[in-house]
């Protein structure tokens, strides 16, 4: 007899797949560790291609290049206006990137400028770093791209073999950034223990092709216990544009945990019933579009609304709300949209939520549009009533 784990004569039984678990090689975290950079790349290669919006660039840039310098690496060619990561675009990019003979790629700024900078490298076959000037997302570590038509509407997503080689996280230029960057980082980051939860009890495969490992398990969940615990003092320290301890475990949690936490722990509810809102048309995830708002701002309705979804206790339900409110995440329509949306847009993102392509169906929790519709409308309907109780609460007793 022969112990075998993985029988292929029995297609009928559960596939038997193994824990799979990725992150950055490297990950650097600190005030001015931009100056740092050739430090963490310079094996890379002898010649780097820079790429990055205007804005990151200013505030990074200099010190980069003298880091590569003094590491023997030479900036081989600069794209100092990434904007939206379309196919044309990336393409556009790309050549100029051949043209320079690089042997890696950095990105420099936030999730747009990684979107590109992760499509060039792995249209290149190269490493990426990414230095990142702002904690807005979970997307500097991972081997996923968000891909957009040039109108700025979503098209699909892109997932390479592997993660970023190395993550580098200038604090002191993350605590200058507007304060709303940040939030919005802290509102992709909410989501994370609730879909790995999700993903879990259902045994869904992971975005990195496997079960999620230990480990994935416990930062998942961690993301939530540094938002709730440290999550306002860390806001008020990017007001003051100061780096505190805080704020750096913020910076974390939003980067290398949110990061690690969905690709190798799971993605359910909230990123499926988000993905569904913006195929409607209800929102658009890029800054250049119309109907623009926040991804995290999105996030953090749509994971307030898995959890109605799921049935999870009143208590549960309450904190999630009351912890968005105190740090200025979207608890209702009116949040995101300014208005409570048209009807049967509403009711299109439900529907497109529960397609074939969406992680809502990774979770363990029977979908249909109507059961999404349902749970939107109450979470919005939970977040107006939190909002009320707390505008009594500040008024006052009354005589």
């Amino acid at each position: 007899m022969v112990l075998t784990y993985r029988i292929e004569e029995m297609p009928w039984l559960k596939p038997q797949v193994p824990l799979v678990f990725k992150c950055p090689a490297i990950y650097v975290q600190g005030p001015d560790a931009s100056k740092d950079t050739g430090k963490y790349c310079g094996h890379l290669g002898k010649r780097a291609f820079l790429i990055g919006g205007p804005t990151a660039l200013k505030k990074a840039k200099e010190n980069i290049s003298a880091s590569l310098a003094a590491a023997g690496v030479e900036v081989a060619g600069v794209e100092g206006n990434a904007h939206i990561c379309t196919d044309n675009e990336n393409g556009r990019i790309l050549e100029a990137a051949k043209a320079s003979e690089c042997d890696f790629v950095i990105g420099v700024g936030g999730g747009s400028v990684a979107d590109i900078a992760r499509v060039v490298a792995g249209k290149l076959g190269q490493s990426l770093v990414m230095v990142g000037t702002v904690a807005s997302m979970a997307g500097h570590t991972s081997a996923l791209s968000v891909i957009y038509n040039d109108d700025a509407t979503w098209k699909r997503y892109d997932l390479f073999p592997e993660d970023t080689h190395a993550v580098i996280i200038d604090s002191k230029i993350v605590s200058e950034a507007p304060v709303d960057q940040l939030v919005n980082g802290m509102g992709d980051a909410m989501c994370i223990k609730f879909e790995m939860e999700a993903s879990k009890k259902a045994e869904a495969v992971t975005l990195v092709g496997g079960y999620p490992t230990w480990t994935s398990i416990l930062i998942a969940r961690e993301c939530w216990n540094q938002l709730r615990q440290f999550g306002t003092q860390a806001i008020a320290a990017n007001k003051a544009k100061v780096v505190t301890p805080a704020l750096e475990r913020i910076i974390e949690t939003n980067t290398l945990m949110a990061g690690v936490g969905f690709e190798s722990g799971g993605l359910a509810g909230g990123h499926g019933i988000h993905d569904g809102l913006v195929g409607a048309g209800l929102i658009a995830l890029h800054k250049s579009a119309k109907a623009h708002k926040p991804h995290g701002q999105v996030i953090s309705f749509t994971t307030i609304t898995q959890m109605v979804m799921e049935d999870r206790p009143a208590e549960e339900i309450a904190e999630a709300i009351a912890w968005a409110e105190s740090v200025g995440l979207a608890t209702t329509f009116k949040d995101l949209l300014g208005k409570d949306p048209d009807e049967d847009v509403l009711w299109d993102g439900a529907k497109k939520s529960c397609m074939r392509d969406k992680v809502l169906l990774w979770g363990a929790t029977p979908v249909s549009p109507a059961r999404v519709y349902s749970a939107m409308k109450t979470a919005d309907q939970l977040g107006h009533e939190y909002k009320e109780k707390r505008k009594w609460e500040k008024a006052g007793p009354h005589k």
